[in-house]
């Protein structure tokens, strides 16, 4: 069995770009729970309606998909969900 961590948002335009005509929502990846959770990630950490900055790496086929490889809260708290790739450690281990 697999167990990845996935989330889905909604995207209603980028700073200094027109809204589109309708918001768009987007289902991202990551990796599994027991890898992201030293970067700061934890299953409480967002809530439905919570104003967030989303990078992704899309899929080649198009649809509105694919793995998230940051994420900025409104407060400025950036997570990097790869960042056991580079053997970092986030915010070590801290409850949020």
């Amino acid at each position: 069995m697999v167990c990845h961590a996935g989330a889905s948002c909604r995207r209603d335009g980028r700073r200094g770009e027109p809204k589109p005509k309708a918001p768009v929502d987007w289902v991202f990846e990551l990796q599994a729970p027991n890898t992201i959770h030293p970067s700061g990630f934890r299953k409480n950490l967002l809530e439905p309606g919570d104003e967030v900055t989303v990078d992704l790496q899309p899929t080649k086929n198009g649809n509105s998909n694919g793995r998230l490889t940051r994420l900025v809260l409104a407060d400025g708290t950036e997570l990097d969900p790869q960042s056991f790739r580079r053997g970092a450690s986030g915010r070590g281990g801290e409850t949020r």
